[in-house]
């Protein structure tokens, strides 16, 4: 189960004097008079990274390693009607707003903020440094309607739109599921999308950026991952990890056959870069130069 899915088992209220992040989340929520019809259900409940788990029981720790601040939840009622949960996320920075909304979503529209996702009785959106989760089930139309009025309340109160991870850009666009993209600077989500080791071999941590994302290319789905390290002593201690512990023996070439489908990896200054289940040699090969490309663009601007 995601984490915007899970209800909360115990709600601790967090009070607090002066003007605090708390006032910071709750100035962009929708009042009564906002979203007429529909009330506000006892007290907003704040959470910070010190009882997040008691939210969030389980799914915490995903927020927590995207380096979450704090965060205000709100119930809305109506007669008749589901309730609405309103959940908004105090990330920190934009980037790690996206890399939350990125590890959640299977697809993607500009409906709202930044990015968004609807499914049945739930709204997902990011934007700047907030990240806001809007459930209603059962769904009603009246419920969807006010949710969705609750969004764009929400997304007009947050001032300013926020950058998305430079890392981003390097990826090549051709042939690129937008919806696929991940970001994340926590080893343990990498293995969520493309398993590598048990182990950190890659490196991944706070102080590291990674994006992996997907590709439609001759019938295959080729996995892209590319991270970037603080120096090119790191990328080439994690591309001889890679070499040395991601198969049974040492790779002995930089592109490899795996099975019926190509892999290969490739240093490019402090980027580690490594492609899966490509449908040929050549191709693996055309990836790898274009993110060189990109990388190279990018340091020399």
């Amino acid at each position: 189960m995601k984490p915007h899915l899970l209800i909360p088992i115990l709600i601790i209220i967090i009070t607090s004097m002066g003007y605090s992040m708390t006032d910071e989340i709750t100035d962009i929520l929708p009042e009564e008079n906002i979203i007429q019809g529909w009330e506000i259900y006892g007290s907003d409940k704040v959470y910070g990274p010190d009882n997040l788990y008691e939210y969030i029981n389980g799914g915490a720790e995903l927020f927590l390693s995207y380096g979450f601040r704090q965060m205000v939840t709100r119930i809305y009622t109506a007669p008749d009607q589901p309730e609405i949960i309103l959940d908004v996320f105090d990330m920190g920075k934009s980037k790690n707003a996206y890399g939350v909304f990125s590890y959640s979503r299977e697809s993607e529209d500009s409906t709202f903020g930044q990015g968004s996702q609807y499914s049945p009785g739930l709204l997902i959106f990011w934007k700047d440094r907030y990240y806001v989760s809007i459930l209603f089930t059962p769904e009603t139309p009246a419920a969807k309607k006010t949710a969705f009025s609750i969004a764009r309340h929400i997304e007009s109160a947050i001032p300013e739109e926020g950058q998305l991870p430079e890392i981003i850009s390097l990826l090549p666009q051709e042939n690129l599921r937008q919806e696929t993209i991940r970001y994340f600077h926590h080893h343990i989500w990498l293995n969520s999308y493309q398993f590598i080791s048990n182990e950190n071999i890659l490196l991944i941590d706070e102080n590291t950026e990674a994006s992996l994302a997907k590709y439609d290319e001759n019938g295959h789905r080729l996995v892209l991952l590319l991270i970037e390290y603080s120096d090119a002593d790191l990328a080439a201690t994690a591309r001889n990890n890679f070499v040395e512990k991601y198969s049974s023996k040492p790779l002995t070439a930089s592109i490899f056959k795996e099975e019926d489908q190509w892999s290969g990896y490739r240093q490019i200054k402090n980027y580690f870069a490594v492609i899966f289940n490509a449908a040929e040699k050549e191709s693996t090969e055309s990836y790898f130069n274009k993110i060189q490309t990109n990388i190279e663009k990018f340091q020399n601007n």
